[in-house]
């Protein structure tokens, strides 16, 4: 009885060794896992705030393309009016060069007909003042 005694004393001593090395490895493998929970863990925090900033910036992205859309029609709609003035504006100095070029050609055409009254004003002038030039004139005249 006492060597059976003995025998599951030495079995129970085996076996409490053998569950201490299991328990001891483990307890080294939860502890690893806990780091890489607590390291994976640390990732998602960060990872989620970057997420965070990340939606931030996507918002005020979105903001400033609303923005830049806004101005872009604001612009667009300043560049039709100011093209349809220019269009405006182009007819108007077209239309003045007309009338002026009009007034050019009516002032030239005055000018030409005040110069030919001048020119027989003083075709007539210098034949009164200028006798023998009267005597050639009638000696050129057939009548």
């Amino acid at each position: 009885v006492s060597q059976a005694l003995w025998q599951w004393q030495e079995k129970e001593s085996d076996l409490r060794k053998n569950f201490q090395v299991q328990e001891s490895a483990l307890q080294a493998q939860v502890r690893k896992l806990e780091g890489d929970l607590e390291h994976r863990g640390r990732k998602i925090s960060d990872l989620k705030k970057y997420a965070q900033k990340l939606k931030e910036r996507i918002q005020d992205l979105d903001v400033q393309l609303k923005e830049a859309r806004q101005e872009n029609s604001e612009l667009k709609g300043t560049a039709k009016k100011l093209g349809e003035k220019l269009a405006v504006a182009k007819d108007r100095m077209m239309l003045q060069e007309c009338r002026g070029t009009q007034k050019t050609d009516a002032r030239k055409t005055e000018l030409v007909s005040e110069n030919k009254v001048l020119g027989e004003e003083n075709d007539l002038e210098a034949s009164n003042l200028h006798p023998q030039h009267d005597q050639s004139c009638l000696k050129e005249c057939p009548c």
